[in-house]
């Protein structure tokens, strides 16, 4: 798994040039990875707290969940690839969403020249309508 995740790293590879045969990887008994592959390296890169490669992963086991035929001696539980997709993708945004705050946060500065120079929204009468609270209307 360590070495997967290295060749990810190092040529910004996706799962799916290692599921779909472009790397010609394949498991100990001669086939192609397959979704229950997949969900191993996604709950290594899980267990790692590495949760960009979780989702890749898990995402990859989905896609090979609904290709592969159900006669396959062992397959992921649907759940639990859905579970642990869902956590990642949420740990991924709540950390991106993080950085956005971070760099919304500096550029609130009232020295900050364009945020002084920046015109202020006017309020205007709503002309009957129905005024929503906190909501600045805009004269056009």
């Amino acid at each position: 798994m360590a070495a997967i995740k290295r060749l990810q790293e190092v040529y910004n590879l996706k799962p799916f040039d290692f599921t779909g045969g472009k790397y010609s990887i394949r498991t100990a008994s001669g086939s192609l990875l397959t979704a229950m592959d997949a969900f191993k390296f996604g709950r290594g890169a899980f267990v790692s707290e590495d949760m960009e490669n979780t989702r890749q992963w898990m995402a990859e086991s989905l896609r090979l969940l609904d290709v592969e035929s159900s006669s396959q001696k062992e397959m992921p539980d649907r759940f639990s690839v859905l579970d642990h997709l869902a956590w990642s993708s949420y740990q991924v945004t709540e950390d991106c969403l993080k950085k956005k705050v971070k760099g919304t946060s500096q550029l609130n500065n009232p020295t900050f020249n364009r945020a002084i120079n920046c015109p202020r929204p006017k309020r205007v009468h709503s002309g009957g309508k129905r005024i929503i609270p906190g909501f600045t209307y805009m004269a056009l």
